[in-house]
């Protein structure tokens, strides 16, 4: 029957150096900060694509800009959900070939980023190319 060594894990522990200097962690030398603690950024502790000093002495200015676009955005949200698939504009493939598309609807376009363009396929090939699906 093999025996466990007996000598106990702790006395080496405590002989370490920096046990002993009170630097080694877990010790309450070394303060841990608490997540809700602020800490000052440096360039080291920065990671690549960090922005936030940009912004610095900025602060107001991006807090208000921020709720500006909150509010634009709401007011879109809105206008969304009351026009729902209408705000879509919808353009005729011809008026673009005879460069006759209407003012308001280039406006649409700007506006939304989108447009539905009609009549650029035959209705009957369309239809085909549906059946196959």
């Amino acid at each position: 029957m093999s025996t466990l060594p007996t000598r106990s894990v702790a006395s080496k522990w405590l002989k370490c150096p920096a046990i002993q200097a009170g630097k080694c962690a877990g010790t309450i030398a070394n303060k841990r900060r608490m997540a809700t603690e602020a800490v000052p950024l440096t360039s080291k502790n920065k990671k690549e694509g960090d922005i936030s000093s940009l912004t610095t002495g900025f602060e107001e200015q991006v807090r208000k800009s921020w709720n500006d676009l909150v509010e634009v955005l709401k007011v879109r949200t809105e206008e969304v959900a009351t026009k729902r698939e209408a705000i879509i504009p919808q353009v005729q493939s011809s008026d673009i070939e005879a460069n006759t598309v209407p003012s308001s609807s280039i406006e649409a376009v700007r506006r939304t980023g989108v447009a539905v363009i009609r009549g650029v396929m035959p209705k009957d090939s369309t239809e085909a190319l549906l059946e196959d699906v």
